[in-house]
């Protein structure tokens, strides 16, 4: 700490920051943990938001649909709400469940598709098992087991087709939502008007994502059902959405990136 309130180095990064030229962050959050460990490091600092981590790929919206549901063993007139993303026990999918299971009291023809693998870096071997069987377990004690559908793990292709056939996205995480989460990216780049959870840092400005208090089953249900009663709304959060997501793409990284250097070589000249 003592280096630290000098500005000599970081306490996590060492050297990293302080001997950089330039820092590059992904997030306001990062960005707001470097201003104010290292202030005098303000004017290095530079944010480039991440894009979505899946390409869309490309499809008819109407084929999409017809063959997610096929696949699904859904019936063709059902509203599909889609989870994207690894499951993992701080997605919020405790709390998605059973707000789930309160909209079917309203709108039986919703069915419920989370999309995505369990194993990964932050969840390994029998532990990704274990809770791949809970959330199995959940899904049939709520008598969800026909109207919820797990894919497990799908290669990016048929990952995008499936939500290219969604209808409705859903992310309800524990701790919130942030520009951090590739799977809201991706959700948006497909066209899905997309209800979240808040988080105590803001969402920029313009954007579509209809925002719920976490860990709330009523809040998170509601919002559904007001969503799928409100087929305006529905198409203003898609369209929107769409042009949100022009802003967060890889050719605008590449290019901010490229800016930067450019600067750097600049100053060296």
């Amino acid at each position: 700490m003592w280096g630290q309130q000098r500005g000599w180095w970081d306490r996590e990064d060492g050297f990293l920051l302080s001997l950089s030229d330039a820092l590059i962050t992904t997030n306001a959050e990062a960005e707001k943990v470097i201003h104010q460990r290292l202030p005098q490091l303000v004017k290095r600092v530079s944010l480039i938001p991440i894009a979505a981590n899946i390409d869309v790929t490309p499809i008819e919206r109407n084929t999409a649909q017809q063959q997610l549901r096929q696949r699904c063993n859904f019936a063709q007139d059902t509203t599909v709400i889609a989870f994207f993303g690894f499951l993992h026990p701080v997605k919020g999918l405790e709390t998605l469940l059973p707000a789930f299971k309160k909209v079917l009291t309203t709108h039986p023809q919703a069915r419920l598709l989370l999309i995505g693998g369990v194993e990964s870096l932050a969840l390994r071997g029998e532990e990704a098992k274990r809770y791949w069987h809970k959330l199995h377990t959940l899904v049939a004690e709520l008598n969800l087991s026909e109207i919820v559908h797990l894919t497990g793990y799908l290669d990016i292709e048929t990952a995008s087709k499936y939500l290219s056939g969604c209808d409705i996205g859903v992310l309800p995480f524990n701790h919130g939502m942030t520009m951090k989460s590739g799977s809201l990216l991706t959700l948006l780049a497909h066209g899905l008007p997309v209800i979240a959870t808040q988080h105590p840092t803001p969402l920029p400005d313009g954007h579509p994502v209809q925002l719920v208090p976490p860990r709330n089953i009523h809040a998170l249900a509601d919002a559904l059902c007001q969503l799928l009663n409100d087929p305006d709304k529905w198409n203003h959060l898609s369209n929107v959405g769409r042009i949100f997501i022009e802003n967060y793409t890889w050719s605008n990284i590449g290019r901010s990136h490229f800016s930067i250097y450019q600067k750097l070589l600049k100053h060296q000249e």
